[in-house]
């Protein structure tokens, strides 16, 4: 159930812990607003890149493991301690939390949930003391794989699904540990260095050419997180992805003429291979409603300018 309090609280401080491509931009977007925002990220390089653009960042890398939460164990005991270390990092000092780590499943990565329960343990006294006042994670509409139709966050998940389950497990620490909680499934990410024109330029004999695109411009992404720091006190889920309705062959075909790349080409839609993904349509309403979100790219198929 999603709880939505009447009134507004200031937000003076936050933390964002993963800052990549979606990550870097809200920080910047909050600093102009005049929001305190401290930040991390797992490597030296990006430290540098991220500090060069008058963002603070502190390096944070996790790399745990389910059986090291076992404390009858010696490792258990260890990252005990470790998790002691993470929470003096300075991102848990700020009042508002965005959990902004990417799950790597496709470089083979199987403990997103479990770094996700470090987050939360690491920031388990500030949360009981009510220093840390919300924690906004950022999921994935991947967690809708081999649903069909139209999908609410309501939705009955796959959870049969490897991936589905780990993404719902690093959900359910967030709303076990956090009593003002926000999750966002965001859709595919487009926008500044992430033109869609380039994603599958020049491919041949691609399947699912009647698929939905499911996706979301950076700057929607971005507000909409804002929306949810700023405005109200809020705890449920949310699905982030714009209102454009095109098939995937159409919107890529477009995207990659748009910026002169060679258009990929897609098996007939009667072909076996093309019918085997499930094909959905993520809803938006929850976002516009409960949050009176409206989209600045409302339909990415409209105009290609926009990346």
């Amino acid at each position: 159930m999603t709880i939505i309090e009447t009134v507004s609280y200031d937000t003076n401080s936050v933390g964002i812990i993963g800052c990549g491509w979606l990550g870097t931009q809200l920080a910047k977007s909050l600093i102009k607003q005049g929001v305190d925002v401290f930040v991390t990220t797992r490597k030296e390089e990006s430290q540098q890149q991220i500090m060069a653009q008058g963002i603070n960042c502190k390096l944070l890398n996790l790399n745990f493991e389910a059986t090291d939460f076992d404390e009858e164990t010696e490792t258990g005991k260890i990252y005990k301690e470790a998790i002691k270390s993470i929470a003096l990092n300075k991102v848990f000092t700020q009042e508002k939390l965005v959990i902004c780590i990417t799950p790597q499943f496709k470089k083979g990565k199987k403990n997103y949930p479990t770094n996700i329960k470090a987050i939360l343990l690491a920031a388990k006294d500030k949360l009981i003391n009510g220093s840390l006042k919300q924690v906004i994670l950022i999921s994935s509409t991947g967690v809708y794989k081999n649903l069909s139709g139209t999908v609410s966050e309501e939705a009955l998940l796959d959870l049969t699904d490897d991936k589905v389950k780990a993404l719902v497990l690093a959900e359910d620490y967030v709303k076990q540990f956090c009593p003002h909680y926000a999750v966002i499934r965001f859709g595919g990410l487009v926008g500044r260095n992430r033109h869609p024109g380039r994603f599958l330029a020049g491919k041949k004999d691609l399947v699912n050419a009647d698929e939905n695109i499911n996706l979301i411009h950076q700057d929607d992404a971005v507000a909409i997180i804002e929306s949810i720091l700023f405005k109200t006190e809020v705890s449920g889920v949310f699905n982030g992805v714009s209102n454009t309705k095109s098939t995937r062959e159409v919107f890529y075909q477009n995207a990659a003429k748009s910026i002169g790349l060679i258009a990929p080409t897609f098996l007939q839609q009667n072909s076996i291979s093309s019918k085997n993904l499930a094909n959905k349509s993520i809803s938006n309403e929850k976002v516009k409603t409960e949050l009176s979100y409206q989209f600045i790219y409302p339909d990415l198929a409209k105009s290609f300018d926009i990346y």
